[in-house]
């Protein structure tokens, strides 16, 4: 049972930033990313404020408006979490060290949740592109109500909360690593399945860069590094993290 606590103790392990042996670069790396994480934040809220009306009567609204609420409790988040880093920084009081150590070892449970109810978000949305964008016709059928959306986001949460107390009893059973690859295997094939939709959404756009708006605009390099860009960053860390 002991090497199987190694697959939960191993994001935990991994995810310990400074060390005695940490290079200058890394630590550099994790400012300017924080500088940008919470230099971006205040433009993506104006620009989602400012696009909201024009959104809304869009098939993919009550995505972006998910994202949006997702974001925006993360940042909250974040922001608690250098609050109290601060408190204990200046205070040095056993309250706020409990109250950071609470935080910061949640954060290993909400982070990973949200970010695979968002991967299936992410691939639900692709498959709506490329139906929207060859097939537009069913833009009635893609359509779903804030009600709808909302109970897809619940049953998500629900079944990713499920798998990490299956997961935990498992360890007791020496069948985790099992489950952990399957997991794995289909959050992978997700990601994949759902990088390959925009293939074509590419290369139809491609076709169109004659055009006057599309040399202004630029579509199909915009669908391009949205497409890559994050798959790119996703399997570089992935290389970099053991698997158990």
């Amino acid at each position: 049972m002991e090497s199987h606590l190694g697959i939960f103790s191993t994001s935990i392990n991994s995810t310990s930033f400074f060390t005695d042996e940490t290079p200058p670069a890394k630590i550099i790396l994790l400012f300017v990313y924080i500088f940008c994480a919470v230099a971006i934040f205040p433009f993506y809220f104006h620009v989602y404020g400012m696009n909201r009306k024009r959104d809304e009567s869009t098939a993919v609204f009550p995505i972006i408006s998910y994202f949006y609420q997702c974001l925006k409790t993360l940042y909250c988040y974040f922001y608690l979490i250098m609050l109290i880093a601060g408190l204990v920084f200046f205070y040095r009081s056993e309250k706020f060290i409990w109250l950071a150590l609470l935080l910061y070892s949640l954060s290993f449970f909400i982070i990973p949740t949200i970010c695979e109810v968002n991967q299936v978000i992410m691939s639900l949305l692709a498959a709506q592109r490329f139906f929207l964008y060859f097939f537009p016709t069913v833009e009635k059928y893609l359509n779903i109500s804030k009600n709808g959306f909302r109970w897809l986001i619940w049953i998500l949460y629900l079944l990713s909360f499920l798998k990490l107390i299956v997961m935990f009893i498992l360890v007791f059973l020496d069948s985790v690593s099992i489950v952990y690859m399957i997991s794995f295997f289909c959050f992978n094939v997700l990601i994949i399945g759902s990088t390959l939709m925009y293939i074509p959404i590419f290369l139809s756009i491609r076709k169109l860069s004659h055009l006057s708006s599309a040399k202004k605009n630029r579509p199909h390099r915009f669908v391009l590094w949205q497409n890559y860009l994050p798959i790119v960053i996703y399997y570089y860390f992935i290389s970099h993290k053991p698997l158990a």
